[in-house]
């Protein structure tokens, strides 16, 4: 995933943005962390999913998007794709269906919150028609005929855990409430994501995947950023997250990844009380 720029202002929730959060994991407007697909490989001819995730956008932000794809082996710089590629005609701003082809595929998606996303004359990146960066996004797609395809991971568990606390958000859920810390200095939370077991899946070569996670947030400061296992493992990985004083809701973000495009992606609402 490549992310040009994060766009408009005006966003996220109310007392959630800290100056201290280090790139790439500071998400201090809307951005969009992952570009995912249903599948990330695929026979040819079978239709996939494509989903923009959204960091700190309001609910009642309007997103215009321009989504495309092309050949990786005609047009080997997917910042070219956009101008020559095809269009895709997404269901909304920010998903998109494809039927997939034989062969290697990048799909882009430049959006913008509040505008209209342009190309000037000239130009290597889209624009919104504010004067702003648009947030611009790839990822690959594969269709093969035979062999193996790859599966995408899971995240099997996401746990917030500081001293004795230790919540465990369950299943699918999007939201968590978090105890306020009453010491000062506080103790930081630490984020654990754990795969499902047989997510590091075999390649062609013999070897096993290797699984990593990056950690996203609108308040505070998550170091690492980015936690990755050896191959073929699927133990807990996790970052340490400082929060601001005075927080109350805000975004965390985690993007599970298998190194051949297979992605998972959980965004938590987290209330401090």
């Amino acid at each position: 995933m490549r992310r040009v720029s994060a766009l408009l202002a005006g966003v996220i929730m109310s007392r959630c943005v800290d100056a201290s959060l280090p790139s790439p994991s500071r998400v201090d407007r809307p951005r969009i962390v992952a570009l995912t697909a249903s599948e990330p490989a695929v026979r040819p001819g079978r239709e996939v999913t494509l989903r923009a995730v959204w960091m700190g956008l309001r609910d009642d932000a309007t997103v215009r998007s321009r989504w495309s794809w092309c050949d990786a082996q005609q047009v080997p710089d997917p910042r070219r794709c956009q101008v020559e590629g095809a269009p895709i005609e997404a269901e909304t701003p920010s998903t998109a269906r494809l039927v997939v082809p034989v062969g290697e595929w990048y799909v882009v998606v430049a959006a913008c919150v509040g505008a209209s996303v342009e190309w000037p004359v000239g130009a290597t990146h889209p624009r919104c028609s504010d004067g702003d960066a648009a947030e611009e996004v790839v990822r690959r797609v594969r269709a093969s005929a035979d062999g193996a395809l790859n599966r995408a991971p899971s995240i099997a568990t996401l746990t917030w855990v500081r001293g004795a606390s230790r919540i465990e958000l369950g299943g699918s859920g999007r939201e968590v409430i978090l105890p306020r810390c009453g010491a000062v200095p506080c103790d930081a939370w630490q984020v654990e994501v754990g795969a499902s077991e047989g997510d590091a899946e075999q390649i062609d070569d013999g070897t096993r995947e290797v699984l990593s996670a990056s950690f996203f947030a609108t308040a505070g400061a998550v170091n690492p950023a980015t936690s990755a296992l050896r191959e073929g493992e699927t133990r807990t990985m996790r970052s340490s997250w400082e929060l601001p004083d005075d927080a109350e809701r805000c975004e965390v973000g985690v993007v599970l990844r298998d190194q051949r495009g297979g992605e998972a992606v959980r965004v938590v609402s987290v209330q401090l009380r």
